[in-house]
């Protein structure tokens, strides 16, 4: 919801990330698309993500990771990163 993100938003230094992985892929799509249109958040791209330390550990190596492995299904994950709020700098 809005007022979700915008608590995260609250909660998240700039250039922090928020980290979404699921493996039910109309969740994801979801989160995606909410996360992408909120104002103080972007994308990171594959690229990117591919270089993030973090993103495996997210990925392949909890609890939830193996199930998913062990049952053959599929994992889709993106990051997002928290942009400066420009609207809050004073003249």
């Amino acid at each position: 919801s809005s007022n979700l993100l915008a608590e995260y938003a609250y909660c998240v230094r700039e250039g922090g990330k928020v980290y979404v992985v699921t493996d039910v892929e109309d969740l994801f799509k979801w989160m995606v698309d909410k996360l992408a249109r909120h104002p103080l958040f972007r994308r990171i791209g594959e690229g990117d993500m591919n270089d993030d330390p973090v993103v495996p550990f997210l990925r392949d190596r909890t609890d939830e990771a193996d199930k998913v492995e062990r049952q053959g299904g599929s994992k889709y994950y993106a990051a997002f990163l928290r942009l400066k709020n420009n609207s809050l700098m004073l003249p």
